[in-house]
């Protein structure tokens, strides 16, 4: 059964009207937790977002094990191989990061002694560290991130690009602290 949803979505103080196609799915969070009902949508939608994301990092953390990286490891590189030459220091990395409880100076500890990452003193300001990505480094990044995106291939077909951006909508609004 299909069933066309209708929502008006305001971005940027701009309204969207969208349309969006709901299909009966095999998966749900009720059967997948086991959880007959919730508090409310609310409620739900929370659970459900958690779910999800737990879900998605266990299969990034998949994809990872056979370059031996973990979800925060590759964050840490990835935000070193996308800053270039240019050096971050920890707090730089720290605001990068997509898990903000990640203890930053234990991952650059672990990325060290794989001789992925170099840490040198900022020369400008002795109190601060600068890292950045080692050659080695980068090639275990650019390996990573092609299994990455093997293991995102598998499931990137179950949303259209509609749906997806009105996803990314939907949760950008609901982290709007305004």
């Amino acid at each position: 059964m299909t069933k066309l949803l209708d929502f008006i979505i305001p971005l940027n103080y701009t309204l969207v009207y969208t349309k969006v196609v709901h299909t009966e799915v095999k998966m749900s969070i009720h059967t997948d937790i086991k959880v007959p009902r919730f508090k409310n949508p609310y409620n739900k939608g929370v659970v459900n977002i958690i779910y999800t994301g737990h879900w998605l990092v266990d299969a990034m953390n998949q994809a990872l094990k056979g370059v031996d990286l973990t979800e925060p490891q590759y964050n840490v590189l990835s935000s070193l191989y996308g800053a270039g030459d240019t050096p971050l220091n920890v707090s730089q990395l720290q605001q990068r990061m997509v898990q903000k409880s990640s203890n930053v100076t234990r991952i650059i500890d672990k990325l060290l002694r794989k001789n992925l990452v170099d840490r040198q003193i900022c020369p400008e300001n002795r109190r601060k560290v600068n890292i950045s990505i080692t050659d080695e480094g980068k090639n275990l990044f650019r390996l990573a991130r092609e299994q990455v995106w093997t293991s995102q291939s598998q499931t990137e077909h179950r949303l259209s690009d509609e749906e997806l951006d009105l996803l990314s909508a939907l949760l950008d609004k609901l982290r709007d602290s305004e």
